[in-house]
């Protein structure tokens, strides 16, 4: 509930410091990226999730199988993202209208963030197994404030809305590297 909150933030912030149109920018980029992102990383973490168990019951290390996984996530979500870096603002205003090319600028970013989320969605899912549900909640609460913090800064930095999106961006991409390093190792 955390996460999901703090990942809408840019949604309220954006509409109070800046324009509608950079809140339409930024829900159609996040509309348009989400459904693949979540759509293979749900059916990853549900094959992923039982066996990820399974060992650690055995008293296995999860380690190997978190570190396979999410290799093999990077290797799915490879091309389609890094053509959408390159090409984003492009694709956008070829498929949505001219209109929409700052939707695809706010894409290239977001790409490099749900790159990111795809490929340490099994580190996510491993969380539970590896019981550290309480350490996840503070690590949130942690995570949700430098996310606010951060569009504060891109606000403050570029005074754009992009500017915005370029650090949210940034700061899950690296929440989301310290989760998967801390997860590793805790596994």
């Amino acid at each position: 509930l955390l996460n999901s909150t703090s990942q809408s933030l840019p949604i309220l912030m954006l509409a109070n410091l800046f324009t509608p149109a950079s809140v339409g920018f930024y829900v159609l980029a996040r509309t348009v990226l989400f459904v693949p992102t979540t759509l293979i990383g749900t059916s990853v973490g549900e094959v992923f999730y039982p066996k990820f168990v399974e060992a650690v019951r055995q008293g296995l290390s999860g380690r190997y199988l978190l570190i396979k996984a999410c290799i093999s996530l990077a290797a799915i979500g490879c091309a389609p993202y890094i053509i959408l870096i390159i090409f984003g603002p492009s694709i956008f205003s070829t498929i949505f209208g001219e209109n929409w090319f700052e939707a695809g600028e706010y894409a290239r970013w977001m790409s490099a963030w749900l790159f990111v989320v795809l490929v340490t969605r099994p580190i996510v899912a491993a969380i539970p197994a590896l019981s550290l549900q309480g350490l996840f909640l503070a690590f949130e609460i942690l995570s949700t404030l430098l996310r606010i913090a951060a569009i504060f800064v891109g606000y403050l930095w570029l005074n754009t809305a992009l500017g915005a999106i370029i650090a949210f961006s940034l700061i899950n991409i690296v929440i989301y590297a310290i989760l998967a390093g801390w997860v590793i190792r805790k596994s």
